[in-house]
């Protein structure tokens, strides 16, 4: 008995490590941003830069920079529906959704197809 409970506090950090990964995999999460205005300025301020950085640079593994392959339909789709790193932005929706993305393709943070 003494064995096992010498064992719990690293397999009570493990299962919360599990856990987290496979929400992070899976659940996707939700944004829940609600921009204020309609300036894709100010809303990729807000709600992009933490993890896309100030350029679209990036920032690692999990917060990556924009991929060169997007076009900005790829952009509405994901902040629409989110992927397995990124949340869904539910309430960046119609002109305020097609202005963010035109936003992100004319300041380059799309990077030219090769």
């Amino acid at each position: 008995m003494r064995k096992l409970t010498k064992w719990l506090p690293f397999m009570a950090l493990m299962a919360t490590i599990a856990g987290s990964s496979l929400y992070l995999f899976f659940g996707g999460g939700n944004g829940y941003y609600k921009p204020a205005t309609a300036d894709p300025a100010v809303i990729y301020r807000q709600a992009c830069v933490e993890c896309h950085g100030k350029r679209g640079e990036g920032k690692g593994v999990l917060y990556p920079a924009f991929d060169k392959y997007m076009d900005e339909e790829d952009v509405l789709r994901e902040i629409r529906e989110g992927n397995w790193r990124m949340p869904a932005f539910r309430y960046i929706r119609g002109d305020t959704l097609m202005i963010l993305a035109r936003f992100i393709a004319d300041h380059g943070y799309l990077k030219h197809k090769e």
